[in-house]
C-alpha cells in the first residue's frame, strides 16, 4: 500500500518522503498508522496523510534531556 500526503497541503507525495520526513522506516510508518498513532484517510487502498498531522506527531513526541 502506498502512503501519500494530501496533495493540496504539502510539498510532495510518496511513502519514502513520509518516512524520511518522520525519520522512520516505511514499515514503521505503516505500523504507526495501523496502530492508530497518527490520523490518516483511507481511500480504497491508498492512505493519505496530512502534513499538519505529521508535524503534530513530531511536536507531541519531542523530548528534552538535561545533561
Amino acid at each position: 500500500l502506498g502512503v501519500r500526503l494530501i496533495p493540496d497541503l504539502v510539498f510532495g507525495t510518496g511513502r519514502i518522503l513520509h518516512s524520511v520526513y518522520l525519520g522512520r522506516s516505511i514499515w514503521a510508518l505503516r505500523e504507526m498508522l495501523w496502530a492508530g498513532k497518527m490520523p490518516h484517510i483511507k481511500d480504497g487502498r491508498r492512505i493519505l496523510i496530512d502534513i499538519k498531522d505529521m508535524n503534530l506527531w513530531i511536536e507531541k513526541n519531542k523530548t528534552q534531556s538535561t545533561f
